[in-house]
């Protein structure tokens, strides 16, 4: 019985690693893909943020302040209030900085969830990191491992930027970030959809 258990448990963790988003790939030369480019410098994004029932919109303003390492998140209210002020910097002990927030999104598992997804699009990982890309005729697959979570990068081959972060748990998905559209070394629009948390972010770019 123990062992016809560890057969099942072993399958559906094949399962949740490898199908279907690796479906039609083969695994390739690694080659590293970004959501923004190296020239990048700041884009402006008309933002709503919906959570748990509150609805917050107005303007997000991403800058990088070094060279792929750091970066300055700001959102504003469209009355020009700031809802949140965040810095993310790969080079320093404590990566992740809080400048200000607004109470009602001054809570720890917020906070937190926040703080990941913005890591994963910004794609900011320990320097010593692996992955492996796996690749077909139309796109290719940066996968990477990072606190126990397959985070999946997909890079469309002819569009050249990347269209999807799919990153999942042990069983299944946890976050999707779909980007359309591509200009000025940044996606036009993007979107956060959670699974299991009523969280929803969405970003189209004003300039």
């Amino acid at each position: 019985m123990k062992y016809f258990l560890y057969i099942i448990i072993s399958v559906l963790f094949f399962y949740s690693c490898s199908y279907p988003i690796r479906k039609g790939y083969s695994k390739a030369e690694y080659k590293e893909v970004s959501v923004l480019k190296s020239d990048f410098k700041k884009v402006v994004y008309r933002t709503s943020i919906d959570v748990y029932g509150k609805h917050f919109s107005g303007i997000m303003v991403i800058k990088k302040i070094e060279k792929d390492t750091s970066y300055r998140l700001v959102f504003l209210s469209e009355l020009g209030m700031k809802i949140f002020d965040f810095e993310f910097n790969n080079n320093l002990k404590d990566q992740f900085k809080i400048h200000q927030i607004l109470e009602p999104i001054n809570k720890k598992l917020l906070i937190n969830t926040l703080r990941q997804d913005f890591e994963l699009f910004l794609k900011l990982y320990p320097k010593n990191i692996t992955s492996t890309s796996y690749i077909s005729d139309n796109s290719t697959i940066e996968k990477i491992k990072y606190n126990g979570l397959n985070n999946y990068y997909i890079f469309n081959n002819d569009s050249n930027y990347v269209t999807s972060i799919l990153q999942k748990g042990w069983l299944f998905k946890k976050l999707i970030i779909s980007n359309t559209g591509y200009s000025n070394n940044s996606p036009d629009n993007v979107n956060f959809t959670h699974k299991g948390i009523n969280l929803i972010i969405n970003l189209s770019k004003i300039r």
